[in-house]
């Protein structure tokens, strides 16, 4: 090589690497060879990949583009994850030798859309478990190249203008090249890809969410749920039946063209309503499982009406079905007009009309071919023009399971799937039965029974043991049937609820008080008679016996409270507390929930220790039937002193109680102190008249 080329190279050299130039000439003189001659090529190489390559594919793009297509896949498609999980296991080739590297990417769009951690083997004990697969994708801005049947490929990742917004730094776009003669390989490729998803997700439920951000909106694939079985629901037999039934009928080809002829959309809606944990979202779950169904959640709260109406239009068309599911359709503000605000609106934010979804349901231009399922804890709180047919064609109410359903769910909770362990299947059904029998008055949600058996660590015989630590936490929802016969097993006379009224005085906030009742010694009864009244001038929360008609344990602590104080209930607590006591000989039992009012009241006739008697007046929202005299509030300490009732003496004066009124104020008081009380379930209205009062 002459000197003046030499010295041209080292000066090219210091362009792109100052410096690097006086560490060639120096290894040179030392080792008394041309060291340029070596480490020019070296690179050379990065520097056309990085600079000058780009260069030249942008230069001659225009005569590329009349002999190179190219394939945009957005990353707002469906088809996007598909690509990324394809590229995970696909062999590169790149003058770069750019990649990605982790396990799953910090924000948005999950590497393989969130698959089940791939624990990497090892010998060591200590790292067994806890090595999880690293996943290796192509990088961005770089261009990789890759062989597909025999044909090649090349693949760029355009990633995001802005990667610092938080709602668009995933937003990137991958673009696939390929010579326009090949454009069948490359539809080859998108086939071969779409398989590979659908073997790596074989026997797995796939999950979209509707996402809506200041600049997009669209569906964002959030995981693979397990397949799950009829059997794994708490729920009667027939009515799972009759769902299953009902969807393979509308699945049918002879449906599909049933509704053609006719001129019928062919689209089905269903309304699963109930109680909090009854298994309405997880019996989605089972539909998807029996009807290989990808589901799609829309949370309505978060979409405005240009957002839903285009979610809809993005859903899988015919053939393919899809289950769509809106949860907690009840809770999510839907406006009746465009101009109407809801009443928890502060953000500013458009909230999604009636209207629009009506037309997305079964509007011109509505989507068919999907499922639709609704789930609501509240389905009176619903427009009917929203639940018509049509709309929503079926309803099905969820409930508490009954002692049947509880046996079929035990036995398939602890079948014996090894044959050489646990109880025979005869044994396991008469455990089934003995379970079912001792817990059936409970008011047990498939949820409860579902953590009790866990918790038992697959022992049908520690589920059976420990039924006494088994609580209906939904007891704020007991119907009278089952109170009546919880009554009936041990023994209660009567049946009736209580309520505990809360409130807090404006100049002393951190000392909670209870409103409390004095007993008249004489009141009429329904039919006008008057009667004497048992423990009078006692002082008591409101409440008394359940009626029928109730329907509701929480209905009859609504009804009594309003009938005896004028106050309408609206909120009860997460716990209803059953309190047993004898009275003349009798088994009781006292249920009692923690509540709030829909007025605004000021705790102003407080008992006044050092009179003994309450002082003070309350606004007139209280009016008292003809079963009590007075009312008063009062605090923790004046229960915990109050004067136990004596039926020899029942003129003494001061707070007189029954002796389990006061263990259940001081329980009340206990409790508040070591909990927060979480007012989570809206009570059901109730048509409640004014009545005449003395």
């Amino acid at each position: 090589m002459s000197t003046q080329p030499s010295e041209v190279l080292h000066t090219l050299l210091d362009t792109f690497a100052p410096g690097l130039s006086w560490l060639v000439r120096l290894i040179s003189e030392v080792l008394g060879v041309n060291a340029l001659s070596y480490i020019l090529p070296v690179l050379v190489l990065p520097i056309i990949s990085t600079f000058i390559l780009p260069w030249i594919m942008r230069s001659l793009e225009p005569i590329f583009s009349l002999i190179i297509s190219s394939a945009e896949i957005q990353h707002r498609n469906n088809l996007y994850p598909q690509v990324k999980r394809w590229m995970s296991e696909v062999k590169f080739y790149s003058l770069s030798g750019s990649t990605i590297v982790g396990i799953t990417e910090a924000f948005g769009h999950f590497w393989v859309s969130n698959p089940a951690p791939e624990f990497v083997e090892v010998d060591d004990a200590a790292y067994r478990g806890k090595l999880i697969k690293v996943w290796i994708t192509p990088g961005q801005s770089h261009f990789q190249f890759f062989r597909h049947g025999g044909h090649w490929f090349a693949l760029y990742r355009d990633p995001p203008q802005n990667p610092l917004d938080t709602f668009s730094r995933n937003s990137e776009n991958i673009f696939i090249y390929y010579p326009f003669w090949n454009q069948r390989h490359f539809e080859d490729l998108m086939e071969t890809i779409q398989k590979f998803n659908v073997d790596s997700r074989r026997g797995k439920l796939p999950v979209f969410s509707a996402y809506q951000d200041k600049k997009d909106v669209g569906w964002r694939k959030m995981c693979d749920e397990a397949p799950r079985s009829q059997e794994s629901m708490a729920l009667k037999k027939d009515m799972k039946q009759d769902i299953m039934t009902d969807i393979r009928k509308y699945l049918s080809r002879g449906c599909v063209q049933f509704y053609e002829e006719r001129g019928i959309a062919h689209r089905r809606g269903y309304l699963f309503y109930g109680r909090p944990g009854t298994g309405k979202s997880s019996f989605c779950r089972v539909i998807a499982t029996e009807f290989d169904l990808p589901i799609y959640t829309i949370n309505l709260a978060i979409v405005d009406n240009h957002s839903l109406q285009e979610l809809f239009r993005t859903l899988p068309d015919l053939p393919q079905r899809c289950l769509v599911v809106l949860e907690d359709i009840d809770t999510a503000g839907i406006q009746r007009a465009r101009n109407t605000k809801s009443e928890d609106e502060t953000d500013g934010k458009e909230r999604v009309t009636l209207a629009t979804v009506l037309n997305v349901l079964d509007g011109l231009g509505a989507h068919c071919g999907h499922i639709l399922i609704a789930t609501t804890n509240a389905k009176p709180k619903l427009d009917p023009a929203l639940t018509r047919p049509g709309r929503i064609d079926k309803h099905y109410e969820f409930q508490y399971p009954d002692q049947k359903t509880i046996q079929n769910y035990f036995a398939f909770f602890f079948r014996n799937n090894c044959s050489d362990k646990g109880p025979s299947n005869k044994e396991l059904g008469e455990k089934a039965f003995e379970f079912s029998k001792a817990v059936s008055h409970e008011s047990l949600s498939p949820a409860t029974l579902q953590e009790y058996f866990l918790q038992c660590n697959g022992d049908p015989g520690a589920a059976i043991r420990n039924t006494n630590t088994l609580v209906a936490t939904e007891h704020e929802i007991l119907s009278i049937e089952a109170i009546d016969t919880h009554r009936q097993k041990n023994g209660f006379e009567r049946v009736s609820g209580s309520t505990i009224i809360l409130g807090y005085r404006s100049d002393d906030p951190s000392t909670p008080h209870v409103l409390l009742l004095k007993r008249s010694p004489e009141s009429k009864d329904d039919a006008g008679v008057l009667k004497k009244n048992s423990f009078p001038y006692t002082w008591e929360g409101s409440g008394g016996g359940a009626k029928p008609e109730d329907r509701t344990i929480l209905k009859t602590m609504v009804r009594e409270t309003y009938e005896e104080t004028g106050l309408k209930l609206q909120v009860a607590s997460d716990r209803v507390y059953c309190v047993r006591f004898d009275h003349n000989g009798y088994r009781m039992a006292k249920y009692i929930a923690v509540t709030t009012t829909e007025e605004k009241i000021h705790c102003q006739r407080l008992w006044s220790n050092k009179y003994q008697k309450p002082r003070g007046s309350d606004s007139t929202l209280l009016r008292l039937s003809d079963e009590h005299l007075d009312h008063c509030w009062v605090t923790e300490e004046q229960v915990q002193n109050a004067v136990l009732y004596d039926s020899q003496d029942t003129e003494k004066s001061g707070l007189v109680m029954m002796d389990n009124t006061r263990k259940i104020l001081e329980n009340f008081f206990s409790w508040l102190k070591e909990h927060e009380l979480r007012m989570e379930y809206v009570l059901p209205e109730l048509d409640l008249q004014p009545t005449n009062r003395t």
